[in-house]
């Protein structure tokens, strides 16, 4: 039997609900403008970008988004997008963001913001 994506994760994804909007900043681009996107879900390893802009896979990004005690960035990668649509029908992208986890365990800005997220009713 095939695995599963939730089967291949080895963090918890921290669903995001309402999804929350965060600002996207590609590094190498020339635009110096961060994208605005929304956060669908999250965890230590990665999260879910919807962004109405196609970023091309290997893309490396900082997410950054609100949490309870401030704001952070988060460096990661592209490893897949897919079409998809927006609530209301809109084309948008779906990107699918791999942070790297250090040998030492996450980030602590990070784990800050999963705890605000896990916090939101």
């Amino acid at each position: 039997m095939a695995e599963t994506a939730e089967e291949r994760r080895k963090h918890f994804r921290f669903p995001v609900r309402p999804s929350v909007p965060c600002l996207v900043r590609v590094e190498g681009s020339r635009k110096t403008a961060p994208l605005a996107g929304r956060l669908r879900n999250i965890s230590v390893s990665g999260a879910l970008l919807e962004l109405a802009t196609r970023l091309p896979h290997g893309s490396i990004v900082a997410v950054g988004a609100s949490t309870v005690t401030g704001s952070i960035d988060v460096e990661g990668e592209v490893i897949w997008v897919t079409a998809g649509s927006d609530a209301g029908g809109g084309p948008i992208h779906v990107h699918g963001v791999q942070f790297g986890v250090p040998e030492g365990g996450p980030d602590p800005a990070l784990e800050d913001l999963l705890r605000s997220f896990a916090e939101i009713p």
